[in-house]
């Protein structure tokens, strides 16, 4: 069969066109591939991060079940034991049940957040004394709120410092749920004299001092 060459060259471009489409298609092909394989990875990721999750769920749980089951247990031994010291307050007479409501409350004095020792006697480092008195309640209690109550301190505690050598420059109070207190702010105590703060006899005896009344000195800057 003779080919003139017209026709060489009709099948000559046939070929290259068909090149052309194949090598085309290669690249779509490699193209969505390259799509595909991000979405993989990400799709992957995600799932990890699941997992992961998901495992820490499980610990936290494992952790509240173990916390609730401690409560529970707790307030089990605090119900036992409010019902036994009950039953021995019962048997206590007024005289021991007074005492007992004493003990349910305690007091403080401090200078300068240091405790006041047994004499009194208080040296300051600078010119400010800073008097606190504080009182402290059981924060629970098996006794009846009126035997309860007879335990604190007569009146109100902090009218328990009964006199001062000067007068203060502030009184600061705070009032706790617990906790209760008042500072008397003294700022300018001279260097050489005494500060003196008298206590009722009943906040001495409550404090555990040895004398009522607070002598503190000045020792200068």
């Amino acid at each position: 069969m003779v080919i003139n060459k017209w026709g060489a060259a009709a099948i000559l471009l046939t070929g290259v066109l068909l090149t052309g489409c194949a090598d085309e298609s290669a690249d779509d092909s490699s193209a969505q591939a390259d799509e595909i394989n991000p979405l993989e990875e990400t799709v992957a990721a995600q799932e990890q991060d699941i997992k992961e999750l998901e495992e820490r769920l499980a610990a936290l749980q494992e952790t509240a079940d173990s916390l609730e089951l401690d409560l529970k247990y707790t307030k089990e031994e605090a119900a036992l034991y409010r019902e036994q010291l009950q039953s021995l307050t019962a048997t206590l007479n007024e005289s021991e049940l007074a005492e007992f409501a004493k003990s349910q409350w305690t007091y403080g004095l401090t200078v300068n957040g240091e405790a006041v020792p047994a004499n009194g006697q208080v040296e300051l480092d600078g010119s400010t004394a800073k008097v606190t008195v504080v009182q402290k309640q059981a924060p629970f209690t098996v006794l009846p709120p009126e035997v309860f109550g007879k335990g604190k301190i007569s009146g109100n505690f902090h009218e328990h410092v009964v006199e001062t050598s000067q007068e203060p420059d502030d009184m600061i109070m705070t009032d706790g749920t617990v906790n209760s207190g008042v500072t008397y702010v003294f700022s300018d105590v001279p260097e050489g004299e005494e500060l003196t703060v008298s206590l009722s006899e009943e906040l001495k005896e409550r404090t555990g001092l040895e004398s009522a009344q607070l002598r503190i000195s000045a020792g200068g800057e």
